[in-house]
């Protein structure tokens, strides 16, 4: 039987059989659990598909193919054990020992959503519409709505922070009239200018989403 079709009879099956299988997750084809898992979580059944991620967790510990995140989806994974009630901290304690670093995924994918915005915020300033960005990047509506929304609070914290970088550099520039170092001048000037260039970029972001 193809997975197709094993996934065309798991959406038809109670929920009592579903769970059945995964009383017998053992005896299941490696292909077929993920599929299974999929339609728990649909239902909702969060307590049995943390069961499932438990269960491949521990096998790709016992036969060392590959890491915890090669074998389940992380994000999910966490979110199921949060439902069940588990502190995060806990989670935090336990993914760490078997090799997963939430705090270094969670950095890691801030920057990729600071680098995608900066890229689709200079290609809607060049003038590239929502329709071609979509096709790019398989975007929806909601996607590139939600992006717009994040281009915007990026356009108001540069502005925000050109504004503020000036006023600090016009008062170091006071200082300097008054006799301080020449140093701060020095440094007054790249305030100035980084807060010069900050107001630029938020003009552009501002432009790109209008």
């Amino acid at each position: 039987m193809d997975v197709k079709q094993i996934k065309s009879n798991y959406s038809q099956m109670y929920t009592g059989e579903l769970l059945k299988l995964v009383s017998e997750i053992k005896d299941l084809r490696e292909e077929v659990i993920p599929i299974l898992r999929a339609e728990l979580e649909k239902r909702n059944e969060k307590k049995h598909v943390l069961e499932i991620d438990e269960y491949l967790s521990s096998k790709s510990t016992t036969n060392n193919k590959g890491s915890l995140e090669d074998i389940i989806d992380i994000d999910a994974y966490v979110n199921a054990r949060l439902a069940s009630g588990e502190l995060m901290e806990s989670i935090v304690d336990d993914l760490k020992s078997r090799g997963v670093d939430l705090m270094s995924r969670a950095l890691e994918k801030s920057l990729k959503e600071e680098d995608l915005i900066e890229s689709i915020s200079e290609q809607k300033y060049a003038g590239q519409s929502d329709e071609e960005i979509k096709q790019e990047y398989s975007f929806n509506d909601k996607e590139i709505n939600f992006l717009e929304k994040k281009i915007k609070l990026k356009s108001k914290n540069n502005l925000q922070v050109g504004i503020l970088s000036i006023i600090v550099g016009v008062f170091l520039l006071f200082l300097r009239v008054l006799g301080m170092h020449l140093r701060i001048l020095i440094f007054a000037v790249g305030v100035i200018l980084f807060g010069i260039n900050k107001i630029f970029v938020s003009n552009k972001q501002k432009k790109s989403v209008l």
